[in-house]
């Protein structure tokens, strides 16, 4: 015995729409996961310290980061790099880093003034910009150092809270990462 009945008109119009919309969508979220780049370089990073320095015959200030830097994704090289400041009424500035070959600066984290005692040292062996033009950061091997940037237009004293230092990389697949830190005045 057949309880077969046909249809209405309306319930399988629905039905072919609902299919195609279906069949399309599923083609369209496939064919982003094929063109979706496997494994891409996605380096990323976080601010350990950041230091205002100053050295006694220089007439500028340096602000000074302490990164690390991981990379999940595809190894790659970072260079490329930029810093700019936001002042917290909004005036920003733009800087390079300080180009670093057979330099050493050490310093004092906060207002001690020992100077028996250094707390960092940043020289070629440390320093991002030189470390990873040739090495990788990838998902066997991070980085931490520091990288500098010299301050000349604005007074240290402008570098107040709320300041926003966002420094920006280049990934060897030309691709840009940007690494953000909020500067906290030291009370």
């Amino acid at each position: 015995m057949n309880n077969w009945k046909p249809t209405s008109r309306k319930a399988e119009v629905t039905f072919w729409a609902l299919s195609f919309v279906t069949i399309f969508a599923l083609i369209a979220f496939a064919s982003s996961m094929i063109s979706a780049p496997k494994n891409a370089s996605a380096i990323r990073g976080s601010v350990y310290r950041c230091q205002l320095i100053t050295v006694p015959s220089i007439p500028n200030f340096f602000v000074a980061f302490n990164l690390r830097l991981t990379n999940p994704g595809k190894p790659s090289t970072a260079w490329g790099w930029s810093l700019r400041t936001t002042l917290p009424g909004k005036q920003q500035y733009e800087y390079l880093p300080f180009e670093i070959r057979d330099f050493q600066i050490g310093g004092r984290f906060g207002p001690n003034t020992d100077t028996n005692k250094i707390d960092f040292v940043i020289s070629n062996d440390n320093y991002l910009p030189v470390q990873l033009l040739e090495k990788t950061v990838g998902p066997d091997r991070g980085a931490v150092g520091w990288i500098m940037f010299p301050v000349r237009n604005i007074p240290q004293s402008e570098i107040t809270t709320g300041t926003k230092f966002t420094i920006e990389l280049e990934q060897s697949d030309g691709s840009k990462r940007t690494i953000d830190h909020i500067w906290i005045q030291d009370k």
